[in-house]
């Protein structure tokens, strides 16, 4: 039994001592976007006066270098308002010179919580990794915590090389986002389709539930309430969809998203710009049917400087 013991140590020790030294080394050098997009902020927080939240709408669809004024876009793929909450108080008294918080909020974006999202939750492990924000669950536990390698490939860390390829390609290039935080994708591949866009909504649905609509709208009170304080603007945007999209949307949980909308708006006098079906946006604009391509966001914040930066700053 004692040698049975002693050829299994001998056999298993090299691999542990090379997986941990493995893990050792991604753990600090592996770059992701949301680290790329904390050393960026963090480096330029007295600079910043215009500062993006929300989720992969706003993250592909704003690019802050075509600001008028120092602007850094710190919204990330499936990004929710407890996210988002949690990275505007991390940061927001650490940024003297901020002047203006454009929140955008997409559709789903008062209904929906970051954990539901089947495929991509594993991501908030790197929200605890890089920015010490914990998951909105207190019970929430999982191996990405803990360990890069299974980080890396997503939910299905060591059997699917795709998806391991898929991450590095997307979270693990600095690439991805340039210096204020815009996600360029410029090589991703055009997919504009009715189906396409249909099955988008229906999935982001999937992940909703109406029951999040006062804790999320509560999560914005609160911003609200800390900028108030500071005399900083809040304004929330939603960014354009392709014609597929919007009409995918299911028109009451439309008709309640526009509601809650209006009635924040009035309550806390923020103003609220709908940019969702804007007729100024074609096909050629997006490189799906809910996303901005490059020509599209250079566009899309274009107009958000002359119609909201150029208004509330002066």
């Amino acid at each position: 039994m004692k040698k049975y013991i002693r050829h299994f140590i001998i056999f298993t020790l090299p691999l542990i001592v090379a997986f941990s030294g493995l893990e050792f080394t991604l753990a600090r050098n592996f770059p992701n976007v949301y680290r790329t997009d904390k050393t960026n902020l963090e480096a330029n927080l007295d600079k910043v006066q215009v500062l993006v939240l929300g989720n992969s709408h706003p993250w592909m669809g704003i690019n802050p270098e075509l600001f008028d004024y120092p602007g850094f876009n710190l919204a990330n793929l499936g990004q929710d308002l407890y996210y988002d909450e949690g990275l505007f108080f991390k940061y927001v008294d650490r940024m003297p010179n901020l002047r203006l918080v454009m929140m955008g909020i997409s559709h789903h974006t008062l209904e929906f919580k970051f954990e539901n999202r089947k495929g991509t939750n594993w991501l908030s492990c790197l929200y605890l990794r890089e920015f010490g924000i914990f998951p909105q669950d207190p019970f929430y536990i999982s191996k990405f915590d803990y360990c890069v390698l299974a980080m890396m490939g997503g939910n299905n860390p060591f059997n699917n090389i795709l998806s391991w390829q898929e991450n590095v390609n997307i979270y693990g290039s600095n690439n991805v986002v340039n210096a204020f935080g815009w996600a360029t994708l410029k090589n991703r591949p055009k997919i504009i389709k009715p189906e396409e866009a249909k099955n988008r909504v229906q999935g982001l649905n999937s992940m909703t539930d109406q029951k999040l609509l006062t804790v999320n709208l509560q999560r914005l009170e609160r911003i609200q309430q800390k900028l108030q304080q500071r005399n900083i603007q809040l304004v929330l945007v939603t960014v354009p969809v392709t014609k597929y999209y919007f009409d995918s949307i299911t028109p009451d949980r439309y008709e309640r998203m526009q509601n809650a909308l209006r009635e924040f708006s009035k309550k806390y006098d923020v103003p609220y710009y709908n940019y969702l079906n804007d007729a100024s946006f074609d096909l050629t604009d997006f490189y799906n049917s809910g996303h901005l391509d490059v020509q599209g966001s250079k566009k899309f914040t274009q107009i958000l400087n002359t119609q909201i930066l150029q208004q509330y700053i002066r």
